[in-house]
């Protein structure tokens, strides 16, 4: 017995993280041997992970890091046509409420993202199967699904909203802190509520462009 605690203890690593909805720093005690179906898999059914996954896709593959809720319930019909998995939107809407409630997603105003724990405990999935579409943030170095990311041609350095606030608020003219070009957007300002409020430019950002039929396999 505590052959097996020793060896559970030595698998923990603290991990520091920051919420994408207002930028407070969070330090979380994760396992590292555990993949990601091993954390979800006690309390999600086999087809209750491949909508989670299919999820991931849409937030990840989306401009802003958040997918629609209709969207992700729209999903089920893939779910029965790639991999004959039967779950009516209802259920989906129970397995998307029960995620938000453990704190794997967050939910506002109809819109889905990964929350704080899911990108913490997920950081080894998100980087493995999102590799060419996972940028981190240029100022935190922290993974930046929700962010602005810079316009000029072979840069593509990408900040977090509240980082991007930060960064740019007492410059006259803000430039990329990675290539110097224009950044072409502008943080006005982060809600109560956390979430950002952006003006951007009428190029918009291509975080999304590569997609992919399927991750999953």
């Amino acid at each position: 017995m505590r052959s097996t605690t020793t060896w559970a203890l030595f698998s923990m690593m603290i991990q520091k993280g920051v919420s994408e909805e207002d930028g407070v720093q969070y330090y979380a005690l994760v396992n590292m041997v555990e993949s990601d179906s091993t954390r979800l898999a006690s309390d999600y059914t086999e087809t209750e992970l491949e909508l989670f996954k299919k999820a991931l896709d849409l937030v990840v593959d989306s401009d802003t890091g958040v997918a629609s809720s209709t969207d992700i319930l729209n999903l089920t019909d893939q779910l029965y046509e790639e991999q004959n998995r039967k779950m009516r939107k209802k259920e989906a809407e129970d397995v998307i409420r029960r995620m938000v409630r453990d704190r794997w997603l967050n939910e506002h105003q109809g819109e889905i993202s990964l929350s704080v724990r899911g990108i913490l405990e997920l950081k080894p999935y998100l980087m493995e199967h999102y590799k060419d579409d996972i940028r981190k943030c240029y100022l935190c170095d922290q993974i930046a699904l929700k962010g602005q990311l810079c316009q000029s041609d072979g840069c593509e350095a990408k900040m977090h909203y509240f980082c991007a606030n930060r960064y740019f608020r007492d410059k006259d003219r803000p430039r990329c802190p990675k290539c110097k070009a224009d950044w072409n957007h502008t943080v006005l300002n982060t809600g109560a509520n956390g979430h950002s409020q952006t003006d951007q430019s009428p190029a918009t950002q291509t975080q999304g462009r590569r997609r992919r039929a399927s991750r999953h396999v």
